[in-house]
């Protein structure tokens, strides 16, 4: 089962189907991941946002495209 939140603060500028999403990720976990349970949550946002966040949880003052988050029990996966 995939829990899929998407938080989109450029709903006007940029529309995204969650189900075409849920999809899309259902089909690669299911090739590709040993888990069953997976949360996923994406969020679009401006650069700043992306770069405070990239301070806050990395203490890190740099620009990013990406951030990702291992909360599995084992984060040696």
């Amino acid at each position: 089962m995939i829990d899929l939140q998407i938080i989109n603060n450029f709903d006007n500028q940029i529309r995204l189907s969650s189900e075409l999403v849920e999809k899309i990720i259902s089909n690669i976990i299911s090739n590709e991941s040993k888990y069953t349970e997976i949360s996923i949550s994406i969020i679009i946002v401006d650069d700043e946002y992306l770069r405070d966040l990239k301070i806050k949880y990395f203490n890190m003052d740099i620009f990013t495209d990406i951030i990702t988050f291992n909360l599995s029990e084992n984060n040696q996966d």
